[in-house]
């Protein structure tokens, strides 16, 4: 059994639980090895149907550090990670998914930067694991003002996984942050808001933070759900009206749009979501950007756009052959 911590701790740990009892215990045992002691460890039992509330139960038992949630329904990522924060008494928030891992020292150089410089938020490197590779993720935020990393973030050329960012606990009720009810693309939302009020960020040049992407249960690998596609419609619609609401867009207007367009698209594909009022009424200054040629789309995606924003009809499963090009864009939602 570990030590007991008698002091306030310095970063709290919020993990929702749900469905990963395969690799629960590989993240859980990478916190315990961690070589900065002083944190809490929140884990928040969505419900869930297998073992996983017996193994946090167990960790619980075992390291006084570690707490447990169990929730009698299931809410959600958001709602969990908005449960564990209520419960955090730390100053620094860090947020793992439940079948990722991070690196030993990941806690203790986050943490060592953030107070270095009185860092709102602090952001590292990652891996994605792949079932037969793993592959560094560089985040390119050095010399970035707030505006130039919201052009990444929504470009697509930074991950709003936020995972990978250290953040200040004031930030969340100072900036009062919205948590949204829709499950995927949830983070982008967030991220948008942390960026927004943070007055200093920070970056630590190394891979700390493991995102598993073999989970074949994971919301990012089921892209053809049509509930999760109804999902990226919500958040993308609140993280837009927030950016409204708070700055002049105009500077990330073509950000914004190119993003858009390849929802778009990717919702032309299906009946169940080809709602033409509904879809174009989704920013309808991205129209403008089709053809814009940092937007990397494959020409003929963009004519099929731009013919349906005309409410010009076509067989849409022409969609499904472009996606499978070659030369078919990295940042599209396709």
């Amino acid at each position: 059994m570990s030590s007991q911590i008698a002091m306030i701790p310095f970063v709290s740990i919020i993990i929702p639980v749900y469905k990963v009892e395969k690799y629960l215990n590989r993240c859980l045992d990478s916190i315990l090895s961690q070589t900065f002691a002083n944190y809490e460890c929140i884990l928040v039992d969505d419900n869930s149907p297998d073992n996983c509330p017996v193994i946090c139960d167990e960790y619980v038992k075992n390291d006084s550090r570690f707490k447990v949630i169990h929730k009698n329904q299931n809410e959600g990522t958001a709602a969990a990670r908005k449960s564990g924060l209520d419960m955090a008494i730390s100053d620094f928030i860090l947020n793992i998914d439940s079948d990722d891992w991070i690196e030993p020292d990941m806690l203790d150089k986050m943490y060592k930067k953030a107070i270095s410089g009185n860092y709102d938020m602090v952001w590292c490197d990652y891996y994605e694991e792949y079932s037969h590779e793993s592959k560094y993720i560089k985040v390119q935020i050095e010399n970035l003002d707030k505006v130039g990393i919201l052009k990444e973030l929504i470009g697509c050329r930074l991950s709003c996984h936020f995972c990978t960012m250290l953040i200040k606990r004031q930030l969340y009720k100072d900036g009062n942050i919205y948590f949204p009810s829709a499950h995927f693309w949830e983070e982008f939302v967030q991220a948008i808001q942390y960026i927004y009020h943070a007055k200093k960020i920070g970056y630590v040049n190394s891979a700390l933070y493991h995102y598993n992407k073999f989970n074949p249960n994971s919301i990012t690998n089921n892209l053809r759900n049509i509930k999760v596609r109804n999902d990226i419609y919500e958040n993308l619609n609140i993280a837009i009206t927030f950016l409204k609401s708070n700055m002049d867009i105009s500077d990330i207007e073509p950000e914004i749009s190119f993003r858009v367009n390849g929802y778009k698209l990717s919702m032309l594909r299906f009946k169940e979501t080809r709602d033409m009022d509904k879809l174009f009424s989704l920013f309808p200054e991205s129209h403008k950007y089709i053809f814009d040629k940092r937007h990397t789309a494959h020409p003929i995606s963009k004519s099929l756009l731009f013919l349906a924003t005309k409410k010009i009809m076509f067989p849409y499963k022409i969609l499904d052959i472009v996606s499978f090009l070659k030369n078919m864009s990295t940042n599209s939602v396709l």
